[in-house]
């Protein structure tokens, strides 16, 4: 019997691959990855490069960009953020690099409360979802899997996506608060303005939530 490895934070990535092959019926994975800190640590989508598959891995933190090249070459790396609008946008770079945001608030609360290190500042490019799937989907299907952990823009990058031109089968986000005196809680905000979007949960870990789209769950037989 052999043993799948995963590199999610908490085996997400092999809760979506069953759901790909035995609930759903698909076998061709293209997957955008918004906030993908490393290439495979704590990745969710590297389980699927791993398989053949390829897609568009986004993250403002250029210190990616090396490992990206080398980990992870079909893919397309970009270093960007994904927001509301075209344009330039502080980013807070923090210790560890898996806290990072775009978000003041956010940042301030994991370093004030949490006793984060803030290590710099920098503006780096932000990019609309439509434009990222236009200008990079061209050559290769249209991603069936979105990945978001953005810390703190989560509900800006939903609430701004053009459901109605795309809509992908699963979506995987984090959608508990990070807290180092166990303040966390649920978004459940996020979680509500998916199922408003033609989303219901099909799994939880606690730290993520994978969503499908409900259309193509009651497409699933017809495959």
């Amino acid at each position: 019997m052999s043993v799948k490895q995963s590199y999610s934070q908490c085996g997400e990535d092999l809760i979506i691959d069953f759901l790909f092959q035995s609930m759903l019926n698909v076998h061709e994975i293209s997957y955008l990855d918004i906030g993908s800190n490393d290439p495979i640590k704590l990745n969710n989508t590297y389980h699927f490069y791993d398989k053949g598959f390829c897609g568009v891995c986004v993250d403002p933190n250029p210190l990616f960009k090396n490992a990206y090249e080398s980990a992870r070459p079909r893919d397309t790396f970009l270093i960007a953020g994904v927001g509301p609008k075209k344009g330039k946008t502080k980013f807070f770079e923090i210790e560890p690099h898996t806290l990072s945001t775009f978000s003041e608030d956010t940042a301030k609360r994991y370093i004030e409360e949490d006793g984060h290190k803030l290590v710099k500042t920098y503006k780096v490019p932000v990019l609309p979802i439509s434009d990222v799937i236009k200008r990079h989907f061209k050559k290769i299907q249209m991603p069936n899997l979105l990945s978001i952990d953005v810390e703190g823009w989560d509900y800006e990058i939903i609430n701004n996506m053009e459901f109605e031109q795309w809509h992908p089968t699963v979506i995987c986000m984090e959608t508990l608060t990070y807290s180092t005196r166990r303040k966390q809680h649920k978004i459940a905000s996020l979680i509500e303005l998916l199922k408003s979007k033609g989303y219901f949960v099909y799994a939880d870990t606690y730290i993520n939530t994978i969503f499908v789209n409900q259309s193509d769950w009651e497409r699933r037989d017809t495959k």
